[in-house]
């Protein structure tokens, strides 16, 4: 099982197509998903040493690949406004229960864990946002 490895970060980063680089992004916001969830939903994941360890790392890669898949904050500029603001919606449905971060990660990572104030600004930027790419929404 061990000489089976796990790809980590193989791809480049476009520092160009990254969320973090946004400038309109606020701060608070940008620095709470960099905390928060830009170990599985970036480019930019950082593998604790058990990572290394199979079957864990597969159970961890597979984590990380169904998190990119939901959202990537490393490409998020390659997303269309219609995308971006479908995955800012789909995103608050998963913070408000406490589904992510995902309870196994702040078990290994408690300073991932989101405060109720840390909710309340990503839930607040990402409704603004969401309605500003798809002014649809606002009519729902």
């Amino acid at each position: 099982m061990q000489f089976i490895r796990i790809d980590q970060n193989s791809s480049t980063i476009d520092k160009g197509q990254d969320f973090a680089t946004n400038e309109a992004i606020p701060a608070d916001v940008r620095a709470i998903i960099k905390r928060s969830c830009y170990d599985c939903h970036s480019l930019e994941t950082k593998y604790p040493w058990y990572a290394n360890v199979a079957p864990v790392s597969w159970w961890i890669k597979g984590h990380i690949n169904e998190g990119r898949k939901m959202i990537n904050f490393s490409t998020w500029e390659a997303y269309n406004n219609d995308e971006k603001s479908r995955k800012l919606v789909n995103s608050m449905a998963y913070i408000k229960p406490d589904m992510m971060p995902l309870p196994s990660y702040v078990s290994q990572h408690p300073e991932a864990k989101l405060s109720i104030k840390d909710k309340k600004i990503l839930k607040n930027w990402m409704k603004e946002e969401a309605e500003q790419l798809n002014p649809n929404l606002k009519k729902d």
